[in-house]
């Protein structure tokens, strides 16, 4: 998978009203999760791992990922990082021990929802921090205004 990794640091103010219905629906379902509690393979509102909680936002506006995030990088179609939008997916890759692939919401104005291990579901800093610097992929899944689900 191409990166999408740069040294600039991308700043969007559009403003709420910018955003689309469908993608205001994401960031209020991903915002009610903040402060649930990050455990490994969960999928339900008591507890999150990084793709279960991607997977849940997004099935409670009608948009169906699978599961694991090797399968989620699948999904939509990839885009670089200045093109960045709310409600936008984001794939990171952090060395280690095993490497391991970590997925976020983007939530606009630079900032991403995600499931960290050590603090569960937050909103933090993308630009300028260690997600930056890890960035593998991003991905839009949300349709194009007029597409039709079906």
């Amino acid at each position: 998978m191409a990166g999408c990794v740069s040294s600039l640091r991308y700043s969007q103010h559009a403003g709420a009203s910018a955003l689309t219905a469908l993608q205001r629906q994401v960031l209020a379902v991903a915002a009610s999760y903040v402060g649930t509690p990050y455990c490994k393979g969960g999928v339900r509102e008591k507890c999150f791992d990084c793709s279960g909680y991607v997977q849940t936002v997004f099935a409670a506006v009608g948009i169906y990922l699978p599961r694991t995030t090797l399968q989620q990088s699948h999904a939509g179609h990839q885009i670089p990082p200045e093109q960045l939008q709310a409600a936008d997916v984001v794939f990171f890759r952090f060395s280690g021990q095993k490497p391991s692939i970590h997925v976020g919401i983007y939530a606009g104005d630079g900032t991403l929802y995600h499931a960290s291990e050590t603090r569960g579901v937050i909103r933090e800093q993308l630009w300028g921090t260690y997600l930056e610097h890890a960035i593998m992929q991003c991905r839009r899944v949300l349709p194009k205004q007029g597409d039709i689900f079906r």
